[in-house]
């Protein structure tokens, strides 16, 4: 006989993976409580793979455990497709902005900049999805890459912030040179 028990560690997980895309995906008009720390959740914006995996791997394991089958895990459950729902949303938008990128950088550098490319950089650029974009908070970041953090491009407040990495020592044939 399978015992159930209250799975509060898996409905706690949900409920922050749930958070932070609800800060993502909803309207700025909607109601929003600690909203000051909004920034902060947002960041699954820059994560969806990543916490669509947590969701999954913590969803099996739910299951695998039996804590899915009480009220609780349930309702953990309900929650975990609503957010997996809004990640897919995340996901979708991200897909959608490289076109934007690629016109933005044509206006900005002429349409022949990607010609003073390295080829090989040159045929990432046209890549969709990149395998190591998924585990790239756990690469440590290059020492001659520097990061501008929040530069904003539009009027949709924190909805419109980029950051740029670029070379430290600001060589002038890089893409990212301005002073």
């Amino acid at each position: 006989m399978m015992t159930t028990s209250i799975p509060f560690g898996y409905l706690i997980s949900v409920l922050f993976v749930a958070w932070c895309t609800y800060y993502a995906v909803a309207p700025n008009n909607f109601p929003r409580i600690f909203n000051s720390l909004g920034s902060y959740f947002v960041v699954i914006n820059e994560l969806p793979f990543f916490a669509l995996f947590w969701l999954i791997g913590s969803t099996s394991l739910a299951f695998i455990e039996g804590d899915v089958y009480s009220l609780v895990g349930w309702m953990a459950f309900g929650i975990t497709i609503l957010a997996v729902g809004a990640l897919i949303v995340i996901i979708h938008r991200g897909l959608q902005t490289a076109p934007i990128v690629s016109q933005s950088m044509d206006y900005s550098l002429g349409e022949k900049w990607r010609t003073s490319l390295n080829p090989l950089i040159e045929r990432q650029l046209h890549k969709k999805f990149n395998v190591t974009a998924l585990l790239g908070p756990f690469f440590r970041r290059r020492y001659e890459i520097e990061r501008i953090a929040n530069i904003s491009y539009g009027n949709a407040g924190v909805r419109n912030q980029l950051d740029v990495y670029r070379h430290r020592y600001h060589p002038t044939d890089c893409p990212t040179y301005w002073t």
